[in-house]
């Protein structure tokens, strides 16, 4: 595990799609442990996962990048933990590259970020933000509920 993870840290942010991709699947696979995610958070990578998704103009494994933020959002929902979903909401322009995602012509990767966005809806000022970029379902439960 701490090497898997070591490595992933280290080429994460490599310039190359190449050497991106790896340790983004291997994230994904780490992230599989609920207490896996807590390390890679407290590692600051939530950033860096959205920040390679946004530059990598469709170069990166997507789906595994998605699944990452997913894991972490959805994990910090069921321990009523604020702070992992702040750190993906809140990374700048997560969520308009996310709602621009639904979009993707990969099933997988619309749904997601389908996903994420629905386990960020929890925090009604992502869900504002949702709302401006023209994804209503979040709003419309909220005033549903």
């Amino acid at each position: 595990m701490e090497y898997k993870l070591q490595h992933a840290t280290s080429n994460i942010t490599s310039k190359n799609s190449h050497e991106v991709n790896r340790p983004l699947q291997d994230l994904d696979s780490l992230m599989e442990k609920p207490r896996n995610r807590t390390i890679i958070a407290e590692k600051g990578l939530i950033p860096t996962i959205v920040h390679t998704l946004k530059t990598s103009g469709g170069s990166i494994n997507t789906c595994s990048a998605l699944k990452c933020l997913n894991y972490l959002a959805k994990d910090s929902d069921h321990n009523k933990n604020s702070a992992f979903s702040e750190r993906i909401g809140g990374a700048k322009n997560c969520i308009p590259f996310l709602v621009a995602l639904l979009s993707s012509r990969n099933p997988k990767t619309s749904q997601n970020a389908e996903n994420v966005l629905e386990n960020l809806s929890s925090n009604t000022k992502f869900v504002v933000s949702m709302t401006e970029e023209n994804f209503f379902k979040p709003f419309i439960r909220l005033i549903a509920e």
